[in-house]
């Protein structure tokens, strides 16, 4: 078993980058359930990525794959709806002087 050493090796790397995952995996389960804003969940989700957790290889854990994608998803929601509700305010704001004139 001349191969003991690498595993050990293996074995050390993969338990250093216990900690991190494992606080990944909650901050991505918190971004998806959040009652705050997109700013929130898109900086999560950015440190994830810069990580490389996007790629479910990369993790280490069951169900880290899933919250990426949870929390991915929410994210995207979060933006359409935000952008919504900014065209529907611009175009509010652009009838709103024509609305007062009849009023």
């Amino acid at each position: 078993f001349n191969d003991g050493p690498e595993h050990l090796r293996e074995a050390r790397a993969r338990l250093e980058k216990l900690p991190t995952l494992l606080r990944m995996k909650k901050d991505l389960q918190a971004a998806c359930c959040t009652l705050g804003g997109a700013d929130d969940v898109s900086k999560v989700v950015a440190e994830a990525e810069s990580l490389g957790l996007n790629d479910p290889a990369a993790w280490l854990l069951a169900g880290g794959p899933a919250c990426w994608g949870a929390a991915a998803a929410r994210l995207q929601e979060m933006q359409g709806t935000a952008a919504r509700d900014k065209q529907a305010r611009e175009r509010f704001e652009a009838q709103a002087p024509a609305l007062l004139e009849s009023v």
